[in-house]
């Protein structure tokens, strides 16, 4: 496997570089386009396949189980229980919208609608990884999720901020279609940042809340999906590492882990989340991604449409309330 395991870290060191270079894309998707490139070389891929297999189903899961230690429960508990109801109704109705337009959106099936629901509404390019194993869908599938999510996050990312700005908007305000809205955690804090302290530290608590929401998303979908004999036919079961983040989470409320071991912890996260993409790409066919991405562009914007909506009404009974 050594091979597989070598080419996805360099892989995740170039996207990193890449999006450091270019500030477009993201660096999931510079990871999904990269390892797709890669793929295009069929010889190649019989050296390294052992190992990329390996690394996107485990790499991931390591990533989501240690996602456990940016969640305060403290946090949520004391002042944002609302917040993770109103985000718990609006992931239901956004998994909805997923489900009854097949002839709108002919090119693209269920669980692939499912896998972009779930990334728009949840943790982005993290949440289409993790449910895309379980759910059993196609890499090139959960790969054009990827791409399209963190596309529409970037624009978000760029839009958000100059609107608030331009609208003076209050810290409140700011951090709710910030830590309300963007798809990617790194987005959401940095748009949230950009509008001062205060802002950022409430659209941090709004986008852990989000996170949070990944495991009844896998529960939901395991459930959704229990005809097809989701993994090991046990479809109603949460698999292990999601026992291991909520072990983590609880771990971390009542004996919390020191800052500098955190912040260790978080670096390690994102390089095991961003070696599980290169290797997601790595077993994709590039040409057939790029197929892919275009119909669920438009089902994409669709999503990002509702969600917008139901935000712009969730701040509204929250003001009024």
């Amino acid at each position: 496997m050594l091979p597989g395991l070598v080419v996805v870290a360099l892989l995740a060191l170039a996207a990193e570089w890449l999006d450091r270079w270019t500030g477009i894309l993201g660096t999931a998707s510079w990871c999904i386009l990269l390892g797709a490139s890669l793929s295009l070389w069929p010889k190649s891929m019989n050296v390294f396949r052992p190992g990329s297999k390996w690394a996107e189903k485990y790499f991931l899961q390591a990533a989501i189980a240690l996602m456990g230690l940016q969640i305060s429960l403290g946090q949520i508990r004391e002042m944002w229980l609302p917040a993770l109801l109103f985000f718990a109704v609006a992931l239901c109705l956004m998994l909805l919208t997923s489900v009854p337009l097949p002839k709108a959106f002919d090119g693209v099936d269920r669980k692939t609608r499912w896998l972009l629901a779930a990334g728009e509404s949840v943790c982005g390019s993290a949440a289409i990884a993790a449910l895309s194993g379980p759910m059993r869908a196609a890499s090139k599938d959960a790969a054009a999720s990827i791409l399209v999510v963190n596309l529409l996050s970037t624009l978000g990312l760029i839009l958000i901020p100059v609107l608030l700005s331009s609208l003076d908007s209050s810290s409140m305000d700011s951090a709710w279609w910030t830590g309300g809205y963007l798809q990617s955690a790194g987005h959401a804090l940095a748009a949230g940042f950009s509008m001062g302290e205060e802002s950022g530290l409430w659209a941090t608590a709004f986008k852990m809340e989000r996170i949070l929401l990944l495991v009844p998303l896998l529960w939901m979908s395991r459930m959704a999906f229990s005809n097809e004999r989701i993994q090991n036919k046990r479809p109603n079961v949460l698999p292990a590492f999601i026992w291991i983040f909520l072990a983590v989470l609880f771990l971390n409320h009542f004996w919390p882990v020191p800052e500098p071991w955190k912040a260790s912890f978080h670096f390690a996260d994102q390089k095991l989340i961003h070696m599980a993409l290169c290797a997601i790409g790595l077993n994709i066919d590039l040409r057939s991604l790029f197929r892919s991405v275009p119909p669920l562009l438009g089902f994409g914007l669709l999503l990002t449409a509702v969600h917008l909506i139901l935000l712009f009404f969730g701040r509204l009974i929250w003001t009024v309330y």
